[in-house]
């Protein structure tokens, strides 16, 4: 399972990562889907879950805007994909996934 955050994790990309820094919650959503995906072999629905999880909130994988947080802070995950190349299918719930279901599309190869 190859999982994705918003941060670059490569030790030479790494250190010239600014969002990195300047959002460290990013690599504690990371931390979390990794920790999540190594747990036990996982199902279509546990990936779904995964994605809308909400256990380290505020700062969560499925992220909501903070009515505390700035402007300039605010943050929300605006969609959610599930690439399975094996199947040849690209799952996308357009929205924070605990709210949206995930439509299908097949991948032509």
């Amino acid at each position: 399972i190859l999982t994705h955050a918003n941060h670059c994790t490569s030790p030479v990309l790494a250190a010239q990562d600014r969002y990195a820094r300047e959002h460290p919650e990013t690599c504690e959503r990371d931390s979390r889907m990794h920790s999540l995906a190594a747990s036990r072999p996982l199902s279509e629905s546990d990936l779904c879950a995964m994605l809308a999880d909400h256990a380290t909130a505020p700062n969560s994988i499925c992220l909501h805007n903070d009515p505390d947080w700035s402007f300039l802070e605010q943050g929300e995950s605006i969609a959610s994909i599930i690439i399975d190349l094996t199947a040849g299918t690209l799952d996308v719930a357009d929205g924070p996934p605990c709210e949206h279901r995930y439509q299908r599309y097949l991948l032509s190869r």
